[in-house]
């Protein structure tokens, strides 16, 4: 049973990430300009990157057992390298209130996947 619910966080992971890095790679302008990013660039590449993720994670998602259990291990490592770069961007006072807040939400809900991903694993 915990696998269907592991799976079930393993797939919501995906789709959030698979939105985020979709609005942020097709319309990178918009992202940095609300955010307070520099850079349109950087908010491409980590669209992209976002998707990547997504699609690995939601190939994870449907692994058998043994194999996808140590992948989903990867998974929440890269979430929990999302949210210390979310702390430094955050630090470093770049982005504007919308970005802040924003980042504080997707801060918070990447951290409780990984989490929750690495409970339901244990």
């Amino acid at each position: 049973m915990w696998t269907n619910r592991l799976r079930t966080v393993l797939r919501l992971n995906a789709a959030t990430s698979m939105i985020g890095g979709l609005i942020a790679a097709i319309d990178a302008g918009w992202v940095s300009e609300t955010l307070g990013v520099d850079h349109v660039a950087i908010t491409r590449v980590a669209g992209i990157g976002l998707v990547l993720f997504a699609a690995d994670v939601l190939f994870t998602s449907t692994r058998p057992e043994p194999k996808r259990l140590s992948e989903d291990r990867l998974g929440s490592a890269a979430d929990a390298a999302w949210v210390v770069a979310t702390g430094v961007v955050l630090a470093a006072g770049i982005l504007t209130t919308t970005g802040v807040v924003t980042a504080v939400v997707l801060g918070l809900g990447v951290a409780d996947f990984g989490i929750t991903q690495l409970w339901m694993r244990a």
